[in-house]
């Protein structure tokens, strides 16, 4: 396996080492880096996925435009690349029509091992069901939940499903890393290499491609790039992704490679400050406008909303509490944001409860249908790892929920009052 750093190595043999400092990395020295590497590690497996091809004619007016251009690269480069911002009008319908999204986690062995035969069964029943937006990322098992929706899907026509993964770590092969790690249990065995670059990119997508049997992304995240994940590491890497990984993602779209790009984040303050910096098509956000949590609400969504940045609404139960709710059945410990639930929202989720059973209304439902509301949130992402779990998801989402139910949640103050629901004049 050819990496950037062996090619680097080799071109400062035969250049100065100016053109590989991190000042110049962005100069005509990165650029032959850039071209030696798909010279050396794609050209010989191109036929094996077409869409290396068009990265590589892509990477190019990327790499251009990090040369020319150092003013707020990340917000000028959609137009000097013809990059209109904003899904087209077809790509947005479709994803407009999902009632419900698959996010891959689970898929990938998150918490508990899933077969290759349960994840194929959970995939072919959410088609069955009428689901055809899927999420994943090289991160969910190091590969693994790639490699299953790959084999779920490489059946279907291209065109009637959405398919959305992440950028920002790239997979190498290691033969001391544990198969347990990040929380993903008999996981490949992979180390993980964080890369924001727009080589970087390049290499994460096409690497993704192989494993998911594909040569078009409907969607593509730049994933959890903010302080907590990467701390004193986090301000050149969110430089890296200004200056040439946003630029390659925005000449992949102009070259019909991908159909959008934006950031998958877990926090509401990383998000604004990317599109401070930055436009995008869309935005992954995890968890942060759900009953539980709405801190998205006074100004990211009206935010993406004047945008017309469509939200993916990820976590719509906070990884457990609004599923579970605040006493689980099998007598665990509920967990908000995958850490056990404080006594706060325990109290906080039980009154919801509360509110729920009055209406007769499931917990999960409420959650699912809360999140969808909004006029910002183009779907919400639920993960499952059997066959019962999304058929219930899928049931949960279509549930007739009486709007007498979310006045009496905003009667409480368990909702804020700003926040939209179904039957409420707006």
């Amino acid at each position: 396996m050819i990496d950037v750093a062996v090619v680097v190595e080799r071109r400062k043999r035969r250049a100065p080492e100016s053109a590989y400092s991190s000042e110049g990395r962005h100069g005509i020295g990165f650029r032959r880096v850039l071209k030696e590497m798909f010279e050396v590690r794609y050209t010989e497996r191109a036929a094996t996925c077409k869409i290396r091809t068009s990265l590589a004619a892509a990477i190019e007016p990327a790499i251009n435009d990090a040369v020319l251009h150092n003013d707020n690269p990340g917000l000028a480069a959609t137009k000097r690349h013809g990059c209109t911002m904003g899904l087209s009008a077809p790509l947005a319908a479709r994803l407009a029509a999902q009632p419900i999204g698959l996010g891959g986690a689970p898929l990938g062995n998150l918490f508990d091992p899933v077969s290759n035969a349960e994840a194929e069964g959970v995939i072919a029943r959410a088609l069955a069901t009428g689901v055809r937006y899927f999420d994943t990322a090289p991160h969910y098992g190091q590969g693994l939940s790639e490699i299953r929706f790959g084999a779920a899907l490489h059946r279907q026509a291209r065109d009637t499903y959405i398919l959305s993964t992440k950028v920002g770590r790239i997979l190498e092969p290691s033969a001391s890393v544990s198969i347990n790690q990040h929380g993903y249990v008999d996981a490949r065995p992979f180390a993980t290499r964080y890369d924001y670059s727009g080589a970087g990119f390049v290499r994460s997508l096409a690497d993704s491609c192989q494993r998911l049997r594909i040569e078009y992304l409907d969607f593509v995240f730049v994933h959890d790039l903010d302080p907590v994940t990467h701390g004193a590491n986090f301000k050149q890497h969110f430089t890296d992704m200004l200056a040439s990984g946003l630029p390659t993602l925005a000449a992949m779209k102009a070259s019909g490679t991908i159909g959008g790009f934006g950031i998958g984040v877990n926090g509401v303050d990383i998000a604004l400050k990317t599109l401070r910096e930055a436009d995008l098509d869309l935005i992954l956000l995890a968890g942060r406008y759900t009953l539980a949590d709405q801190s998205a609400l006074p100004e990211l969504l009206p935010e993406c909303v004047q945008r017309d940045v469509q939200v993916v609404l990820g976590g719509p139960f906070n990884s457990g509490i609004l599923a579970t709710g605040s006493v689980p059945q099998d007598g665990s410990v509920p967990t908000f944001d995958y850490v056990p639930a404080t006594p706060s929202m325990i109290s906080r989720v039980a009154a919801i409860e509360a509110v729920c059973a009055a209406h007769r209304v499931p917990l999960a439902a409420a959650a699912l249908q809360f999140a969808a509301a909004h006029p910002a949130i183009a779907v919400v992402l639920a993960g499952a790892r059997s066959v019962a779990e999304i058929e219930s998801i899928v049931a949960w989402r279509q549930l007739d929920i009486p709007a007498a139910f979310w006045e009496a949640l905003h009667a409480l103050g368990l909702i804020d009052a700003a926040a939209p629901f179904s039957g409420r004049s707006q």
